[in-house]
Protein backbone atom coordinates (compact mmCIF):
# COMPACT_ATOMS: atom_id res chain seq x y z
CA UNK A 1 0.00 0.00 0.00
CA UNK A 2 1.49 3.33 -1.03
CA UNK A 3 1.69 6.31 1.30
CA UNK A 4 -0.99 8.39 -0.47
CA UNK A 5 -3.51 5.54 -0.30
CA UNK A 6 -2.81 5.01 3.39
CA UNK A 7 -3.36 8.69 4.14
CA UNK A 8 -6.59 8.64 2.16
CA UNK A 9 -7.90 5.68 4.16
CA UNK A 10 -7.04 7.36 7.47
CA UNK A 11 -8.85 10.55 6.43
CA UNK A 12 -11.89 8.56 5.30
CA UNK A 13 -12.04 6.65 8.57
CA UNK A 14 -11.80 9.91 10.52
CA UNK A 15 -14.71 11.40 8.56
CA UNK A 16 -16.86 8.29 9.10
CA UNK A 17 -16.06 8.28 12.81
CA UNK A 18 -16.96 11.98 13.07
CA UNK A 19 -20.32 11.36 11.40
CA UNK A 20 -21.08 8.43 13.71
CA UNK A 21 -20.29 10.54 16.78
CA UNK A 22 -22.47 13.40 15.52
CA UNK A 23 -25.41 11.10 14.83
CA UNK A 24 -25.09 9.47 18.25
CA UNK A 25 -24.95 12.89 19.93
CA UNK A 26 -28.05 14.10 18.07
CA UNK A 27 -29.93 10.98 19.14
CA UNK A 28 -29.03 11.72 22.73
CA UNK A 29 -30.21 15.30 22.42
CA UNK A 30 -33.55 14.39 20.92
CA UNK A 31 -34.06 11.79 23.63
CA UNK A 32 -33.32 14.42 26.21
CA UNK A 33 -30.39 12.54 27.73
CA UNK A 34 -27.54 15.03 27.52
CA UNK A 35 -28.37 17.27 30.46
CA UNK A 36 -26.88 20.18 28.54
CA UNK A 37 -25.97 23.19 30.65
CA UNK A 38 -26.98 26.72 29.82
CA UNK A 39 -30.66 26.11 29.19
CA UNK A 40 -30.36 24.20 25.90
CA UNK A 41 -33.78 22.95 24.87
CA UNK A 42 -34.34 19.29 24.06
CA UNK A 43 -37.43 17.29 23.14
CA UNK A 44 -37.75 15.46 26.47
CA UNK A 45 -36.15 17.27 29.37
CA UNK A 46 -33.24 15.52 31.07
CA UNK A 47 -33.76 14.40 34.65
CA UNK A 48 -30.76 16.25 36.08
CA UNK A 49 -29.45 19.65 35.05
CA UNK A 50 -26.71 21.93 36.25
CA UNK A 51 -27.78 24.49 38.81
CA UNK A 52 -29.18 27.81 37.66
CA UNK A 53 -27.41 31.10 37.82
CA UNK A 54 -28.57 33.04 40.83
CA UNK A 55 -27.83 35.08 43.91
CA UNK A 56 -26.74 33.74 47.27
CA UNK A 57 -28.12 35.45 50.37
CA UNK A 58 -26.79 32.82 52.79
CA UNK A 59 -25.86 34.33 56.13
CA UNK A 60 -26.57 37.84 54.80
CA UNK A 61 -29.44 40.30 54.99
CA UNK A 62 -29.47 41.40 51.38
CA UNK A 63 -32.22 41.55 48.79
CA UNK A 64 -32.93 42.91 45.30
CA UNK A 65 -35.63 45.45 44.56
CA UNK A 66 -36.98 47.90 42.04
CA UNK A 67 -39.59 50.70 42.42
CA UNK A 68 -42.03 49.12 39.95
CA UNK A 69 -44.28 46.10 40.42
CA UNK A 70 -44.52 43.53 37.63
CA UNK A 71 -48.33 43.82 37.48
CA UNK A 72 -51.36 45.15 39.32
CA UNK A 73 -53.16 41.84 38.79
CA UNK A 74 -54.03 39.65 41.76
CA UNK A 75 -55.50 36.64 39.98
CA UNK A 76 -54.82 34.77 36.76
CA UNK A 77 -51.26 34.86 38.01
CA UNK A 78 -48.27 32.53 38.45
CA UNK A 79 -45.23 33.33 40.59
CA UNK A 80 -42.26 30.95 40.29
CA UNK A 81 -38.59 30.74 41.20
CA UNK A 82 -35.75 28.31 41.62
CA UNK A 83 -34.70 28.30 45.28
CA UNK A 84 -31.97 26.63 47.31
CA UNK A 85 -32.95 26.79 50.98
CA UNK A 86 -29.85 26.61 53.15
CA UNK A 87 -31.64 26.11 56.43
CA UNK A 88 -35.00 26.46 58.17
CA UNK A 89 -35.22 29.80 59.95
CA UNK A 90 -37.23 31.01 62.97
CA UNK A 91 -38.81 33.67 60.73
CA UNK A 92 -40.62 33.51 57.35
CA UNK A 93 -38.37 33.78 54.31
CA UNK A 94 -39.51 35.88 51.35
CA UNK A 95 -38.63 34.56 47.88
CA UNK A 96 -40.30 37.24 45.73
CA UNK A 97 -43.03 39.79 46.39
CA UNK A 98 -44.94 41.80 43.79
CA UNK A 99 -45.80 44.97 45.70
CA UNK A 100 -44.87 46.20 49.18
CA UNK A 101 -44.64 43.16 51.45
CA UNK A 102 -45.59 45.33 54.43
CA UNK A 103 -48.87 46.62 53.04
CA UNK A 104 -50.03 45.26 49.68
CA UNK A 105 -49.50 42.89 46.78
CA UNK A 106 -48.74 39.18 46.84
CA UNK A 107 -45.57 37.14 47.24
CA UNK A 108 -44.06 33.67 47.43
CA UNK A 109 -42.63 32.72 50.86
CA UNK A 110 -41.31 29.88 53.02
CA UNK A 111 -42.68 29.43 56.53
CA UNK A 112 -40.73 29.60 59.76
CA UNK A 113 -40.04 26.33 61.60
CA UNK A 114 -40.89 23.90 58.78
CA UNK A 115 -40.17 25.57 55.39
CA UNK A 116 -43.68 25.20 53.96
CA UNK A 117 -44.25 26.96 50.62
CA UNK A 118 -46.79 29.71 51.09
CA UNK A 119 -48.19 33.04 49.97
CA UNK A 120 -47.94 36.49 51.55
CA UNK A 121 -50.67 39.10 51.18
CA UNK A 122 -49.05 42.36 52.28
CA UNK A 123 -52.31 43.68 53.76
CA UNK A 124 -53.34 40.39 55.37
CA UNK A 125 -50.62 38.02 56.52
CA UNK A 126 -48.62 34.93 55.66
CA UNK A 127 -50.62 31.90 54.57
CA UNK A 128 -49.53 28.27 54.39
CA UNK A 129 -51.40 25.03 53.79
CA UNK A 130 -51.86 22.97 56.97
CA UNK A 131 -49.20 20.33 57.69
CA UNK A 132 -50.07 16.88 56.36
CA UNK A 133 -49.40 13.97 58.69
CA UNK A 134 -46.76 11.49 57.48
CA UNK A 135 -46.11 13.54 54.37
CA UNK A 136 -43.56 16.13 53.32
CA UNK A 137 -46.49 18.02 51.74
CA UNK A 138 -45.54 21.58 50.91
CA UNK A 139 -42.35 21.51 53.00
CA UNK A 140 -39.25 22.44 51.03
CA UNK A 141 -36.18 20.27 51.70
CA UNK A 142 -32.95 22.13 52.40
CA UNK A 143 -29.64 21.73 50.61
CA UNK A 144 -30.83 21.40 47.00
CA UNK A 145 -32.38 23.48 44.22
CA UNK A 146 -36.16 23.23 43.87
CA UNK A 147 -38.64 24.96 41.56
CA UNK A 148 -41.47 26.50 43.61
CA UNK A 149 -44.65 28.14 42.31
CA UNK A 150 -47.87 29.76 43.50
CA UNK A 151 -50.72 29.78 40.96
CA UNK A 152 -54.01 31.68 41.20
CA UNK A 153 -56.77 30.85 38.70
CA UNK A 154 -59.64 32.41 40.69
CA UNK A 155 -59.56 35.38 43.09
CA UNK A 156 -57.77 34.74 46.40
CA UNK A 157 -57.36 31.02 45.81
CA UNK A 158 -53.84 29.64 45.32
CA UNK A 159 -52.39 26.29 44.37
CA UNK A 160 -48.82 25.62 45.46
CA UNK A 161 -46.27 23.57 43.53
CA UNK A 162 -42.90 22.07 44.38
CA UNK A 163 -40.95 20.89 41.34
CA UNK A 164 -44.10 21.23 39.20
CA UNK A 165 -46.11 18.91 41.47
CA UNK A 166 -49.11 20.28 43.37
CA UNK A 167 -48.47 20.17 47.14
CA UNK A 168 -51.24 22.30 48.64
CA UNK A 169 -54.00 24.87 48.21
CA UNK A 170 -54.81 28.12 50.01
CA UNK A 171 -57.90 30.28 50.32
CA UNK A 172 -57.16 33.83 51.51
CA UNK A 173 -59.41 35.12 54.32
CA UNK A 174 -59.92 38.40 52.46
CA UNK A 175 -58.80 40.01 49.19
CA UNK A 176 -55.30 41.36 48.73
CA UNK A 177 -54.68 45.05 48.17
CA UNK A 178 -53.45 45.88 44.69
CA UNK A 179 -49.65 46.11 44.52
CA UNK A 180 -47.93 49.43 44.99
CA UNK A 181 -44.89 50.41 42.94
CA UNK A 182 -42.40 47.93 44.41
CA UNK A 183 -40.96 44.50 43.72
CA UNK A 184 -38.49 42.63 45.94
CA UNK A 185 -36.54 39.35 45.76
CA UNK A 186 -34.93 37.68 48.79
CA UNK A 187 -36.37 39.96 51.45
CA UNK A 188 -38.61 42.87 52.28
CA UNK A 189 -37.71 46.50 51.68
CA UNK A 190 -37.44 47.07 55.43
CA UNK A 191 -34.83 44.29 55.79
CA UNK A 192 -37.34 41.75 57.11
CA UNK A 193 -38.12 38.15 56.07
CA UNK A 194 -34.64 37.72 54.56
CA UNK A 195 -34.09 34.54 52.57
CA UNK A 196 -31.26 32.29 53.78
CA UNK A 197 -30.06 30.53 50.65
CA UNK A 198 -30.00 31.03 46.89
CA UNK A 199 -32.60 32.26 44.41
CA UNK A 200 -32.55 32.03 40.62
CA UNK A 201 -34.86 32.45 37.62
CA UNK A 202 -37.68 34.50 39.14
CA UNK A 203 -40.79 34.44 36.93
CA UNK A 204 -44.20 36.13 37.08
CA UNK A 205 -46.78 35.15 34.44
CA UNK A 206 -50.10 36.73 33.51
CA UNK A 207 -51.94 33.42 33.57
CA UNK A 208 -52.56 30.45 35.84
CA UNK A 209 -49.98 28.00 34.50
CA UNK A 210 -50.72 24.28 34.44
CA UNK A 211 -48.32 21.67 35.86
CA UNK A 212 -47.30 20.80 32.29
CA UNK A 213 -46.51 24.45 31.55
CA UNK A 214 -44.52 24.78 34.76
CA UNK A 215 -42.54 21.67 33.90
CA UNK A 216 -41.94 22.72 30.29
CA UNK A 217 -39.90 25.80 31.16
CA UNK A 218 -38.61 25.01 34.65
CA UNK A 219 -35.13 23.85 33.70
CA UNK A 220 -34.41 26.15 30.80
CA UNK A 221 -33.42 29.75 30.31
CA UNK A 222 -36.35 31.77 28.96
CA UNK A 223 -35.99 34.29 26.14
CA UNK A 224 -37.99 36.96 27.97
CA UNK A 225 -40.37 37.32 25.03
CA UNK A 226 -42.69 34.41 25.89
CA UNK A 227 -46.41 35.20 25.64
CA UNK A 228 -47.88 36.57 28.89
CA UNK A 229 -44.53 36.52 30.69
CA UNK A 230 -44.67 39.63 32.88
CA UNK A 231 -41.33 39.36 34.63
CA UNK A 232 -38.23 37.22 34.21
CA UNK A 233 -35.11 37.82 36.30
CA UNK A 234 -32.46 35.18 35.43
CA UNK A 235 -29.77 36.64 37.74
CA UNK A 236 -27.18 35.84 35.09
CA UNK A 237 -24.91 38.86 35.54
CA UNK A 238 -22.30 37.19 37.79
CA UNK A 239 -20.96 40.63 38.75
CA UNK A 240 -22.13 44.07 39.85
CA UNK A 241 -25.15 45.07 41.92
CA UNK A 242 -27.88 45.06 39.27
CA UNK A 243 -30.04 42.25 37.89
CA UNK A 244 -31.73 42.81 34.55
CA UNK A 245 -35.45 42.11 34.16
CA UNK A 246 -37.21 40.88 31.02
CA UNK A 247 -40.81 40.34 29.95
CA UNK A 248 -43.78 42.65 29.56
CA UNK A 249 -42.85 44.61 32.69
CA UNK A 250 -39.18 45.05 31.76
CA UNK A 251 -39.81 48.77 31.32
CA UNK A 252 -39.87 48.85 35.11
CA UNK A 253 -36.10 48.56 34.93
CA UNK A 254 -33.37 46.46 36.49
CA UNK A 255 -33.41 45.29 40.09
CA UNK A 256 -30.89 46.88 42.45
CA UNK A 257 -29.10 45.10 45.27
CA UNK A 258 -29.42 46.20 48.87
CA UNK A 259 -27.17 44.68 51.48
CA UNK A 260 -24.82 41.73 51.10
CA UNK A 261 -25.08 38.86 48.62
CA UNK A 262 -22.95 36.79 46.25
CA UNK A 263 -23.45 35.75 42.65
CA UNK A 264 -23.53 31.98 42.37
CA UNK A 265 -23.25 29.22 39.83
CA UNK A 266 -21.88 25.79 40.63
CA UNK A 267 -22.07 22.92 38.17
CA UNK A 268 -21.51 20.59 41.12
CA UNK A 269 -24.98 21.32 42.46
CA UNK A 270 -27.71 19.35 40.72
CA UNK A 271 -31.36 20.18 40.45
CA UNK A 272 -34.11 17.89 41.61
CA UNK A 273 -34.82 14.89 39.40
CA UNK A 274 -38.62 15.12 39.60
CA UNK A 275 -39.04 17.48 36.66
Amino acid sequence: MNKALAIGLVVSLAVVLSVVIDVFYLKLVFRGQTGLPGGSRVIDQPAVRTSPLGVDFSGARGHFWRPAAATSRLTGLTISAWVFSRMIRPHPQLVVHNGDAASDGVGLVLSSSDNRIGVLYGNVSFMWPPPVANSSGSRLPTGAWHFVSAVSAVPDSWQLFRDSVAVGTLQAPRPATRPSALLTVGGQSRQLYNFDGKIGSVQIWQLARSPAQLRADAGFALTGSEARLLLYVPFAERTGRQAMSYGLSATGGALEARGAFNWTHSSNETLVTAL
